[in-house]
């Protein structure tokens, strides 16, 4: 069986046709997202994605089992508008319908692409066979997804999880979303090169993995904030594991070593869960929303 997953973000669109049962990409695009334009242009890209997959592999389109489009932002709960996603500047934007127009007559589903995420390393990632778990995207924002009970959970009112703007400073500057100190100002890419002027976090984090001098003080200051962000989490949840995923990630060991050992120090509990990093990287957008239809 075969999905196509779509994963909308600030920078790009991807899309890919999945096998349902092995989560394996068989093949993929990627285009611009069309920053400024009307969102019935992203409409338009998106299906122009799935539907070149299809041609490419000699397939029709009702061969797809499901369509599923995974953003950057809150749903409301019936899955139909996006009522904030700020890296799109979409704000009470209409979803559903105009996607059913573009893919009639296939199941389509709509999630939040940190619980996108969440579901493929639930499936088929660091998260599988846990009960109880938490995922952070740490990028140009920062989202994640949690695992109750073996289940994603989708928030008790249906709104989902918003990891990234919990408060993790109530007397700081407001973020683009109104509120201040929310954890993205602290914990995104573009936090590791706060007040620095001509380095990217890309060389950063590569620095960090490197374990270059240099990054120390970054990396204690970034895993102070990450740390904290995540004591809230662990001392309300308990969860076995929790992954971190997003290009901070890729900082790899010096960054999980530092954040577990903080962690630990400030959590209430001592049980001994596991700080991972997210095993499926920029494809696990692209695989959940492929095989939500058949998790959610």
């Amino acid at each position: 069986m075969l999905g196509a997953g779509v994963d909308i973000g600030g920078s790009y669109i991807k899309a890919g046709l999945v096998e349902i049962q092995s989560g394996r990409i068989i093949d993929q695009c990627s285009v611009p997202f069309p920053r400024g334009q009307r969102a019935e242009v992203v409409w338009d890209r998106t299906a122009n994605c799935v539907t070149e997959l299809v041609d490419r592999q000699r397939l029709m389109m009702n061969d797809l089992v499901s369509v599923g489009v995974a953003l950057p932002g809150t749903l409301n709960p019936e899955k139909t508008q996006v009522i904030h996603a700020y890296n799109l500047d979409f704000h009470n934007t209409e979803v559903r319908r105009p996607l059913e127009e573009r893919f009639p007559g296939i199941p389509l589903s709509l999630l939040n692409d940190g619980d996108a995420a969440t579901l493929a390393e639930h499936r088929f990632g660091v998260l599988k066979g846990t009960r109880t778990a938490v995922l952070l995207t740490l990028g140009t924002g920062v989202g994640g997804g949690l695992i109750l009970n073996g289940q994603l959970f989708g928030g008790g009112l249906g709104n989902g999880v918003e990891i990234g703007h919990m408060t993790l400073r109530y007397d700081a500057e407001k973020h683009v979303c109104g509120n201040p100190g929310c954890v993205e100002m602290y914990c995104s890419a573009s936090s590791l090169v706060s007040g620095m002027e001509g380095v990217s976090p890309r060389e950063v984090i590569e620095g960090i993995r490197n374990e270059d001098p240099a990054m120390f003080g970054i990396l204690e200051r970034y895993t102070d904030a990450l740390s904290s962000a995540l004591v809230s989490i662990v001392n309300l949840l308990d969860p076995e594991v929790i992954a971190l995923g997003g290009g901070v990630s890729n900082a790899g060991e010096p960054l999980l070593e530092a954040t577990s050992r903080k962690l630990r120090e400030k959590s209430f509990f001592t049980a001994e869960y596991r700080i991972v990093q997210a095993s499926m990287g920029n494809e696990a957008g692209m695989v959940g929303a492929a095989i939500a239809h058949q998790c959610l």
